[in-house]
């Protein structure tokens, strides 16, 4: 835990009730595995109210933080729906709400002006409730300007792919509306949609220029996946005309929101705002569902007024890690502005690994039909040997102690996954040799290697819900875990311990614009050589076409290993073949949402580690994330709607 010696502004505690006070909170904030920086932030607001009601403030502060990082944009006086450790802290709830009303507090809460504002039975802090508010104007505006009158040309809807009847209705409306909202499933063809736009709006009479449309996605990852979709379809036509070879050659290049938008790390704020507009006539966002409430208001605010936004996404998704669920909210309250795509093309018989997969997420997510997760067609259960090379979703339920087992299976895991059932020293003379950089840039047979080596790592990958658990259960202790079998396949090559060895994958933990990489970007540690010097290993990864590659040495710090991730982090990835580990069925990280998620990150194996009544238990539990912005909306009054983003 963090240093607990701060002196507490005068007028608040004493200086030994803020080491108790203190030490309570980062204890609750540990057990949540949050930030203990949220408590001195709390305390810094309630040492501006009196001393008699300084702890109340306090403890009322932290909850809010407590809930904005669980991903809400306001508390509900009524049923503030604490964890545990937070409520037990806490204590009585009716006294913190009583004390609301207390003339010490004005300085504090309020109904405008403050820092905490108080609608109703609501509760929210001054900047995401102006978030919220600020949303729901620029979208309301935007969504009730005139749109234009446009028809695709039918060459665009039929190649390379024919589009359906929604699709056909998604590339209409874009060409005609100010906002679009496009929703549907992995395999709904939602880059067909895109591909198919983009070559229409250079067959109009007055075609939009390439450099007024912009790309854009959440993460690195998804912008990568954005960008060889759309190549992939455009190379998908037989017989392409100059317009086709111009946009394959010249077109617009997918982004993450934070580099479109011009992120200053500095203050924490845009480039690109209302007083300094994108040059943009078109701005397409994917992976929608992961945009959290500020970063949408940042992406609204950036908008010219006669510029056309479309938000792609899959509404059933889980919602952004930052507080909001934003792009599903715009969906249930805007029905006329979204278009839903219901066809599903990995549904296909003709793939039965993909349509198993994709069946089971069905079943996860309408209420009516969880018991057929357990059906004939449902998930198979059976061991690991069973399980193997399979394809569709299998459940295996790991042996006692769990301890063992798991670290069985991950040896297993790492041999036959990482390592390709090479075994460790072909892997190692696989990655070893450098790549060269020299004075024209990547030789070529380095950089189809590097790209190769990339592309493994996107074939599979090890997912949880959390990032720590007991018993190899979070994504640290299973990273940790894989890295020591690592070193310990490679120890007699090593004079000592590195953080990172030569072909682990790894991701990029916080936005870091200098470089151009940004919070998820997935890359692999490779030896480089640049001229005449000596190899050092560098973190490398995809930009675009190419590569881009940085000395290990300056970039470790924001990297961490990533044959694990979280399923909030894999969104907007896309893999063959995936083992979700399931924690215990009380947990309150197993929702529907995660368990959805999950599934649709594969294409064609879902190994799922855990007990029936943990998969049971994340079908029937929903995330709720409890916003304002629906109301705001619909124009309803917030005050006193019971009500959680739908």
């Amino acid at each position: 835990m963090a240093d607990l010696r701060v002196v507490s502004p005068v007028g608040c505690f004493g200086p030994r009730s803020w080491q108790d006070t203190l030490a309570q909170a980062h204890q609750v904030l540990n057990d949540l595995s949050l930030d203990p920086a949220l408590s001195a932030m709390a305390h810094r607001l309630a040492s501006l109210v009196p001393p008699e009601a300084c702890h109340q403030a306090f403890w009322i502060l932290l909850g809010v933080l407590v809930s904005e990082s669980e991903g809400h944009s306001r508390v509900d006086l009524e049923n503030p729906a604490w964890p545990e450790p937070l409520a037990k802290a806490m204590g009585p709830w009716d006294s913190m709400v009583k004390a609301l009303d207390n003339p010490g507090l004005e300085v504090l809460v309020g109904a405008s002006g403050r820092p905490l504002i108080r609608e109703g039975r609501w509760l929210a802090s001054q900047r995401l409730r102006t978030s919220e508010e600020r949303v729901a104007n620029a979208v309301k505006v935007r969504s009730g300007q005139k749109g234009q009158a446009a028809t695709p040309s039918e060459q665009v809807l039929v190649a390379p792919v024919s589009l359906n009847p929604d699709q056909r209705r998604a590339v209409t409306r874009v060409l005609t509306s100010p906002l679009t909202l496009i929703t549907g499933r992995p395999g709904t063809g939602k880059t067909s949609i895109v591909v198919a736009l983009l070559r229409a709006l250079q067959r109009q009479d007055h075609p939009m220029a390439l450099d007024r449309i912009f790309l854009a996605a959440p993460t690195g990852k998804a912008a990568q996946r954005m960008g060889e979709a759309i190549r992939l379809g455009l190379d998908g036509i037989r017989e392409p005309e100059a317009l086709d070879t111009l946009l394959r050659k010249d077109g617009p290049a997918p982004k993450t929101l934070h580099r479109t938008l011009g992120y200053h790390p500095g203050v924490g704020g845009f480039r690109h705002n209302a007083d300094n507009p994108l040059p943009a006539d078109l701005v397409i966002v994917d992976e929608a569902s992961m945009i959290g409430l500020e970063l949408l208001e940042g992406l609204l605010e950036a908008l010219a007024p006669d510029a056309r936004l479309v938000l792609l996404g899959d509404a059933d998704q889980l919602p952004s890690v930052d507080p909001g669920a934003a792009f599903r909210e715009l969906v249930a309250a805007l029905p006329d502005a979204t278009v839903i795509l219901r066809e599903s093309y990995r549904m296909d018989p003709r793939n039965p690994k993909g349509r198993h997969i994709l069946l089971q997420a069905e079943h996860v997510h309408d209420p009516a039909r969880t018991a057929e997760l357990w059906g004939e067609q449902g998930i198979r259960l059976g061991s690991l040997e069973e399980a193997s090379g399979q394809g569709g979703v299998w459940l295996v339920e790991p042996q006692a102690p769990k301890s063992r087992w798991m670290a069985t299976f991950l040896d297993r895991w790492i041999k036959e996954r990482v390592w390709g059932g090479e075994g460790p020293a072909a892997w190692r003379a696989r990655v070893l040799p450098p790549l060269r950089h020299g004075a024209n840039g990547w030789a070529e047979a380095d950089l189809a290697r590097a790209q190769a080596l990339l592309a493994h790592f996107d074939g599979f990958r090890l997912l949880c819900p959390v990032n720590e658990g007991p018993e190899l259960d979070g994504v640290d202790q299973l990273n940790h875990h894989l890295h020591a079998l690592a070193l310990d396949a490679t120890a007699d090559s090593l004079e000592w311990q590195p953080r990172f060895l030569a072909g682990e994958p790894v991701t990029v933990l916080s936005n870091d614009s200098s470089r151009g990489l940004f919070n998820g970007d997935q890359g692999v540690i490779l030896p480089v050589q640049r001229g005449d010097r000596h190899p050092h290993l560098e973190a490398v990864f995809p930009r675009g076409e190419g590569l881009v590659s940085f000395p290990l040495a300056s970039i470790q710090d924001g990297l961490a290993h990533a044959y694990a991730m979280t399923v909030h982090k894999a969104q907007g990835s896309e893999f063959k073949a995936l083992a979700l580990v399931l924690p215990p069925a009380e947990h309150p990280s197993l929702t529907r949402e995660v368990l959805y998620t999950a599934l649709t990150r594969a294409k064609e194996e879902v190994l799922l580690i855990g007990s029936p009544e943990s998969v049971n238990a994340a079908s029937e539990r929903r995330v709720a994330r409890r916003s304002g912005l629906g109301e705001r909306l619909l124009n309803v009054d917030v005050r006193d709607q019971p009500r959680a983003a739908p």
